[in-house]
C-alpha cells in the first residue's frame, strides 16, 4: 500500500536507515504523522546490541553457526587451491611434489581451525 518495495520494508525493520520520502509513504499508509515515524528511526550504537530481543543463547548459537560457516568456507578454499596448485605441479615439475608442502601447511590450519570450531 505504501508503494515500496518489499526489500526496502525488510531493511527498515532490520533497522537499516531509509529515505525521508519512504517514511512519508508508510506514514501516510500508517495514518500518522512523519515526524512519529522519523524520530523513531535510529541505529543502534555499538555500546548498544544490534538485537536487543534475542537471548544471550541464541547470540551464542547464532555465533556458533557463523563459525561452522567460517570452516567451511575455509575448507572449500584449501580444497579449490590444493586442486589448483597440484594441476600447476603436475603440468610444470611432474617430478618433485612441492605443492605436498603447501597441502601440508593448510592441512594444519585448516586442522585447527576445525578444532577450535567443533
Amino acid at each position: 500500500m505504501a508503494d515500496i518495495s518489499s526489500r526496502t520494508l525488510q531493511g527498515i525493520e532490520r533497522r537499516a536507515n531509509a529515505s525521508p520520502e519512504t517514511f512519508k509513504c508508510i506514514a501516510s499508509v500508517l495514518e500518522t504523522d512523519f515526524e512519529n515515524l522519523w524520530k523513531e528511526q535510529e541505529m543502534p550504537t555499538e555500546e548498544q546490541p544490534k538485537m536487543p530481543w534475542l537471548s544471550a543463547e541464541v547470540k551464542d548459537v547464532m555465533e556458533y553457526i557463523s563459525d561452522i560457516k567460517a570452516f567451511y568456507i575455509h575448507l572449500f578454499a584449501s580444497v579449490v587451491a590444493i586442486t589448483g596448485l597440484t594441476i600447476i605441479n603436475l603440468f610444470l615439475t611432474s617430478r618433485y611434489c612441492w605443492m605436498l608442502w603447501a597441502a601440508f601447511g593448510w592441512g594444519i590450519g585448516l586442522l585447527c581451525h576445525g578444532i577450535s570450531v567443533f
